[in-house]
Parts: C-alpha cells; structure tokens; sequence
C-alpha cells in the first residue's frame, strides 16, 4: 500500500495489486488464515483416528473456508473502490 497526495491536503491510499504471489500471502492475513486450516488439515491426517483428528480436520476446513472467502471479499471490494 502505497500513499501519494496531491495538491490538495488529502491522502489518497492506492493498493498495488501486481504483487508476487510470496509477496501476497506475507501481507494477507486471510491467506495465512487459510494455510493455517491446511496445516490443521494435515495434523488431522496424521492422527487419523479419534475425536483429536475428527476436530482437526473440521477446524482445519472451516479455517481454510473463513481465509479464502474473506480473502476474495477483500479483493472484491477493493477492486470495486479503484473504478
């Protein structure tokens, strides 16, 4: 994010959004978010057996849902706010 004024004494925030995807994600916490549910996925995995992997890998899936989603509202809006 990137702040430039003009003549006037407002400061107009732009959004670059032609970043990497390694850049993205360290400025996402959505995304971190949603790696997060993966890595909580994969500990259910490993477990396999019990109420410990069967919690894992529902947490690990409502986590990854709740990232993406928040993370695709976001590029939403601010794509709408550039015209």
């Amino acid at each position: 994010m990137a702040l430039q004024a003009d003549d006037t004494d407002e400061s107009v925030a732009t959004y670059d959004m032609d970043t990497g995807p390694i850049e993205r994600f360290k400025n996402s916490f959505s995304l971190k978010l949603a790696a997060g549910g993966l890595v909580f996925i994969l500990i259910g995995f490993i477990l396999q057996t019990g109420v410990m992997a069967g919690v894992m890998a529902v947490w690990g899936i409502a986590l990854v849902i709740i990232g993406v989603l928040m993370y695709a509202f976001i590029q939403w809006s601010l794509r709408g706010s550039q015209g």
